[in-house]
C-alpha cells in the first residue's frame, strides 16, 4: 500500500498497485537523495521543485507491527527494512520483546540510539504513548530529517524528543563516514556535536528505562560514555555489536554492563520470527559476535 499526503486534504486517498514488488524498488531509487531525479529538480525553479519534493515526499510505507499500525518514509531501496516494504515486520523478535517490556513497564521512557529512520522509535512512540516518554537520537543529518518526517506522519511530534547528535565516552566533533556514512570518525574539525549519555540525561532531565543502542562500531565509546545511567536508573538494554569496535573487545563491553550491576545475556536471532532466546554468554558468542544482540537488565 502506498499512500500519499497533500497539505489543504482532509482526507487520505490509498492507491493499490497491481505491481507492488516491481514498482517499489523503482519508485525508491527515484527519491532517493542524490539520485537522478533529485538532481533534475535542481535545474528547475524553486517554487515547481518544492511542490514536486513536497508530492514525492509525502509517500509512505505503512504495516501492521503485531496489531500496531505505523508508517514510513524511507529514502532507500529497502536494504534497511525490506521486511517493512512487503508489509512484514522488521527485526521480529527483537520487535516482540519491546513490546512487552513497553505493556508491562509502568510509564515507561525509551530511549532509542542510533535511530535511523526511526522504526523503533515510531513503534515505541505508539505503543507508549504520553504515559511515558520517547528520546530519538540520531547523528546523521540526512538520517535525521527522514526521522523527523516519519515521526511527523505517524502523529508522535509531542511524543518523541529528538537529538541530532553523536554519543561516545567524551565531549567533542565527529564525521559520519563507512557503510552508506554510519560509523562515528572523532575529529577535530567535525561537524556533529559529539556527548556522553550521561552529560545528555543531566542536562536533558533523562531518567531512561530501556535502552536500545545500534551505532555500527561505537557501542564501546557510548557505553563508556553511560555508566553513572548504568548503575542507577536503567532496567533493560539490548545492543547490537559490529566489526571493529574502535578498540572495545566484547569482554570489555561485557565488563561495563556488569559492572553497572546488569545481569548479561546473548538475544539470540533477533532479525528471526522464532528468535528472541536469552541464553549465557559463551566463549563463541566472544569471538564471533557481529551482527548479534546483546541483553542486559537490573539484577
Amino acid at each position: 500500500m502506498i499512500t500519499w499526503i497533500k497539505k489543504g486534504v482532509s482526507h487520505l486517498s490509498t492507491i493499490h498497485i497491481l505491481a507492488y514488488f516491481k514498482k517499489i524498488p523503482l519508485l525508491n531509487k527515484l527519491l532517493m537523495p542524490g539520485s537522478g531525479l533529485e538532481r533534475m529538480l535542481g535545474k528547475v525553479s524553486t517554487p515547481f521543485r518544492n511542490k514536486i519534493r513536497q508530492l514525492i515526499g509525502g509517500i509512505y510505507f505503512e504495516t501492521n507491527i503485531y496489531g500496531t499500525k505505523i508508517k514510513m518514509i524511507d529514502y532507500r531501496t529497502y536494504d534497511y527494512y525490506s521486511l517493512f516494504s512487503r508489509g512484514k515486520i522488521h527485526e521480529p523478535a527483537l520487535t516482540r520483546q519491546f513490546k512487552t517490556l513497553f505493556e508491562k513497564t509502568n510509564s515507561p521512557t525509551f530511549v532509542d540510539i542510533g535511530a535511523h529512520y526511526g522504526y523503533f522509535t515510531i513503534y515505541a512512540g505508539k505503543l507508549i504513548g504520553s504515559s511515558g516518554q520517547v528520546i530519538s537520537i540520531e547523528p546523521h543529518i540526512k538520517f535525521y530529517g527522514c526521522l523527523l518526517k516519519n515521526i511527523e506522519i505517524n502523529g508522535l511530534k509531542e511524543i518523541v524528543r529528538t537529538f541530532n547528535l553523536a554519543l561516545s565516552d567524551k565531549e567533542g566533533k565527529a564525521n559520519m563516514k563507512g557503510w552508506d556514512e554510519r560509523v562515528l570518525h572523532e575529529a577535530e574539525n567535525g561537524n556533529i556535536q559529539v556527548i556522553t549519555f550521561d552529560q545528555l540525561c543531566e542536562n536533558e532531565g533523562i531518567r531512561p528505562d530501556i535502552i536500545k543502542i545500534d551505532v555500527h562500531g561505537a557501542e564501546g565509546k557510548v557505553l563508556d560514555g553511560m555508566t553513572d545511567t548504568l548503575k542507577n536508573k536503567v532496567s533493560h538494554l539490548f545492543c547490537e555489536l559490529h566489526k571493529n569496535m574502535l578498540g572495545y573487545t566484547n569482554s570489555k563491553i561485557i565488563q561495563i554492563l556488569e559492572n553497572a550491576g546488569l545481569a548479561v545475556f546473548e538475544f539470540k536471532k533477533h532479525r528471526e520470527v522464532s528468535g528472541g532466546e536469552l541464553v549465557p554468554i559463551s566463549n563463541e558468542f566472544l569471538s564471533n559476535y557481529e551482527d548479534r544482540m546483546l541483553y542486559a537488565r537490573r539484577k
